[in-house]
Order: C-alpha cells, then structure tokens, then sequence
C-alpha cells in the first residue's frame, strides 16, 4: 500500500472561510508543514455582510473541528421563521432554520484559529500560482472572481452562465426573526428583498430586480465599473430604500461594496490540476437564493483536508477529494438554478394569495415535497388550502380561470383524457364536447401554431408539447418562450405537457412542474401535466402550490 503522503508545504490562495479553514485542518494533520495563507486584502477588511449556514454545516463543522464549531456557533444568531411580506400582506413560516454570521467576526474567527494552529496568514499579499508553484500543494480558494481558474480555465473545464437578474448586497438595521422576502411594486417594476439576520441589530439585505426594471429605473446609464474597489453606489443604496422605505419602518440600508452586479454561475469539468487542487467559489458556484456560498466552501475544506489525511499521492487525494464532493455540489447547483429561475419569474406568482405563493417557494428546488412541508410547517398547508378553497378570491388572483380550465381541484375544468382528447367537464360533473389538442415539438412549432390557428376558429384548443427537457433551462427558455407566445397569439386555450418519458433527479415534485408553473406564471395560459402515472399527494401539492392546473394519466404513448 506504501506509506501516507507527507506534506512539507501548503499554499493557500484566498484567506476567505474556506481558504482558512482548509489551511487549519491541513496544519493541524500535518504540524511539521508550513502552511501559508496569502490574501490580497487587509486582515480587518471584510465585504458584504451575514453569512449563512445549515445545521448539516455545521454538524460537518463540529465533527471535523469543535474548536472552530464553537467559536463559531458562539457569534451565530438563529433565525426560526421564513416570513413573506406584499402590499401589507405577511405569511409566516416556522420550522425552517437558519443561522448566520457576520462575515468579518467568521473571518476574523477562523483566521485566529488557524494562527493558534501555526498558519500564517499573510494579508496584503497578492500571489498567483507561479509565485507558489514550488508548495506541495496549492489550494486556490481566491472566490468568484477566481485569478487562480482564469489561469487554468482549459485545463479545469470551466463553463459559466451569467444571469439577466440585477442585484445588490446591502445591510439593514431593520429587525428581523428570520430570512425574510419583502416585494416592492414601483412605478418601474417588482423589486425583491432577500433578507435574514446576522447580528442582533443588522441583517443581509439582497435586493434583486429584472433588467427591465433596473433600466427603467435608470441605472442602466450607470456603470458599476467606475466605482473603484471597495465603493458603494450610494445613488442606489438611497433609491432602494425608498423603495422599501414602509417595509423598513424608518430602519436604514447599509452599504459595503455594495454595487450592481449579474450573478455568475459556475461549473468545471475538473477540480485539480497537477498539485494545484481549488475550492469554494473559485471552482464552483450557486445562486444566492440559496444562500450556500459560505457552506459549500467549509463543507469543501472538510472534505479536501479528510481526502489528504491519508492519501498516498497528490492525485490519489485530488480524486477522492473531487469524488466526495462533486455529486452534492452539483445536486445544490441544480436546486440553485431551479431557484434562480423561480425568482426570474416571481411577479406574475404574486397574483396568487402570499401562502400558495410561499407554499410554491418550498417546492421550487423539487428538494420538499407537500409530506416534507406539512411535517415542518402544517399551518402553511393548512392556510393555502384555505386561500385555495376559496374561490372567488382564486379566480380573481388567475387571470385564466374559468370554465373551461383552471381553477383549483372541484373547479378544475380539463381533467380526463379520451384518446388524445381532452374532455371538458361543468362544474355539475357533466361531460362536454371533447376539445381537441395539436402536438407541438418544441424544436419545430410552426406546424402546431398554424393548426391551432385553424380550429382554434371553431371550438376551443389546446397544445401539448412534446420532447420537454427534464429541467427548463435558460438555453430551453429561448427557444419555448417564442413557441409558447406564437400558440397563445394563435388561439390556444391551455397547454399541456407530455411528461411522460421525463424525469428530474432529487426532485420530490411532479417532473414537468417547473414547465407548467413557468407557463402559468409568464404566459397566461392555463397549464397541465400528461404523466403515465402520478401520485395523488404530489398532484395535490403542485395544484395547491399554484403549479399547474390539471393532470392527465395516460400511458400509452
């Protein structure tokens, strides 16, 4: 088997959470090694604001580290309740914990700690990885904006996708007993607030806008890039918070590098070249709607030092390192994109009452299902039930509903499958004319359009479409959002999708109901699932959440 590698040397590129925390476990299993931390920034300077973690964190944190685990868990605050906020309108969901930290006490923290363990930390010190290639290893944990990745972006595989959304760190001096979502209808457009507490007396505040509505307020003619490194742009910090100035009770917004900016997403085909081996950010990232930045980069540090421990080689270390962490990485980086697309969409949601519509936030990943929810939180189930039920506030809050399709459960219109027709049921259970559907393959939808033009003339219509992807994409959207506009435009009365053959991994919703939510909530369509088989508590769920409108069980093809 030969003996454990010995480590004489250890680079550390970055001294943000992962960077340290990395650099004290790789010390204290290798105490003859000189580890060393090299970061740009000054010790005492820190960006943004709170930081969050999950309780599967930091249980990770305190098996690997209870020194780290206590000091940190000593600076957290607990937040117990999720709460959504909309022209005075507020739900309130318990059972859904977060703890956060400031990110300068977590910083300030686990550089301590590492120098108890014998790291240096050098800060104001900025080295690429030539300037530290002679170390046995070198970690790269220099975060989004990774020097380390550019430099070996053909060797790493490394793909990223850039989102439309517009958003901004910022602080608040409101309080707050857990994350909190508050919206802000303007004369520009929606803004959103994400926002959770770090400290007794402050919380993060996200605040995010479509481009449109960040154009419309004018910021496009501002570019962000002026601003030199460590500035706010004060001109917006006040905009927003006059926007959320009745959210905000008299409370002010707080600026730290606080500017606009477009979220990147990252992926990489490879963790590690050679014996340079990276983390965090700098190799992988996930949507902020998630607030997993910080958690993925501690779990990764874990995960790198235990791969090393006793690894008879670099490479023996680097893989099993990567094959540890790569597939919960990239099953958070799916759940992050699903939540980064229900976000793209969230104002047409918010025509619905506020606990279906944070009752659907719960689904959006796929991660909960309806049993996950009701186990955690019964009363949001029980009160969306109640929103649901009643029906003439349902039908004033979807603007399709009516009696043909649409509505919730008792009022759904188009719910049985007669060959590949649909039948339309009255609400006295009565059966009427079948309505007839045309197929559309996304790829190519000309066909459908032209024919649902045509009988849509006649009597009413619908579309099914096949060939859907298990998840809906940015790249999907481009080419369905057209097709779906040119149906509507047509004369098509409802949508269907044929679900049949699709499938999307950690999900615990209705495969399919991330389209039909999109399509209901972008189009103004009524919007429905055609599944081979289905179980009832997860079609409840999905209707009950504001997914869909109808389910259709047929097997055949």
């Amino acid at each position: 088997m030969g003996s454990r590698m010995e480590l004489r040397e250890v680079a550390v590129i970055g001294g943000g959470p992962g960077g340290l925390l990395a650099a004290r476990l790789l010390k204290l299993s290798n105490p003859a090694a000189l580890v060393v931390v090299y970061e740009r920034n000054p010790v005492d300077a820190t960006f943004g604001f709170g930081v969050g973690f999950s309780r599967n964190t930091l249980a990770a944190l305190a098996a690997a580290d209870p020194a780290a685990h206590s000091a940190i868990l000593s600076n957290t605050v607990h937040g117990s309740v999720i709460s959504f906020r909309h022209n005075g309108d507020q739900v309130s969901i318990p059972g859904y914990a977060l703890d956060a930290i400031s990110r300068a006490t977590l910083l300030s923290e686990l550089a301590r700690l590492a120098t108890d363990a014998g790291v240096e930390v050098r800060d104001r010190t900025e080295v690429s990885i030539a300037d530290v290639e002679a170390a046995d290893v070198v970690i790269a944990a220099d975060g989004v904006n990774s020097s380390s990745r550019q430099q070996l972006a053909e060797q790493l595989q490394v793909d990223g996708s850039v989102s439309d959304t517009r958003y901004m760190w910022l602080g608040t001096t409101a309080p707050l007993e857990g994350p909190t979502f508050l919206f802000a209808d303007t004369e520009h457009g929606l803004w959103v607030m994400h926002a959770y507490p770090f400290t007794a007396g402050a919380s993060t505040a996200v605040i995010e806008g479509s481009s449109e509505t960040w154009a419309a307020a004018g910021f496009s003619d501002l570019d962000a890039r002026r601003l030199a490194p460590g500035d706010s742009d004060l001109a917006a910090m006040a905009y927003l918070e006059s926007v959320f100035s009745e959210h905000l009770g008299g409370h002010r917004l707080l600026t730290n590098n606080s500017k606009w900016m477009q979220f990147t997403t990252i992926r990489c085909g490879r963790w590690s070249h050679d014996n340079v081996v990276f983390l965090g950010d700098a190799i992988h990232t996930a949507h902020y709607s998630l607030g997993s930045g910080t958690k993925l980069a501690l779990e990764d540090a874990i995960s790198l030092a235990e791969a090393l421990s006793d690894a008879h080689s670099l490479a023996e270390g680097f893989a099993r390192y990567e094959a540890s962490r790569r597939p919960s990485v990239e099953r958070l980086q799916r759940w992050a994109e699903r939540s980064e697309r229900w976000w793209e969409s969230i104002g047409p949601r918010l025509r619905m009452p506020l606990s279906r519509v944070a009752l659907n936030y719960l689904m959006r990943t796929g991660a909960l299902g309806l049993r996950d929810i009701e186990r955690d939180a019964p009363e949001i189930v029980e009160q969306a039930r109640r929103d649901a039920r009643r029906s003439s506030e349902a039908t004033a809050s979807l603007p399709w509903s009516n009696e043909a399709a649409g509505g919730y459960l008792a009022d759904i219109g188009v719910q049985h499958r007669d060959g590949m027709c649909l039948r339309q049921l009255g609400h006295d259970g009565g059966q009427a004319q079948p309505l007839q559907e045309a197929e559309v393959s996304v790829t190519d939808s000309e066909p459908a359009v032209e024919a649902v033009r045509r009988l849509s003339a006649a009597q009413p219509v619908g579309a099914r479409l096949t060939q859907m992807p298990a998840d809906l994409r940015k790249a999907d959207r481009a080419v369905l959002e057209p097709a779906i506009a040119a149906l509507r435009d047509a004369g098509a009365a409802w949508i269907t999708v044929d679900c049949r053959n699709t499938d999307r991994e950690d999900d615990r919703t209705l495969p399919g109901a991330e389209v039909t939510d999109w399509i209901r909530h972008t189009a103004d369509l009524p919007a429905g699932l055609l599944v081979a088989s289905a179980d009832e508590d997860t079609v409840d769920a999905a209707m009950l959440a504001g997914r869909l409108d109808y389910v259709v069980r047929h097997a055949g093809a």
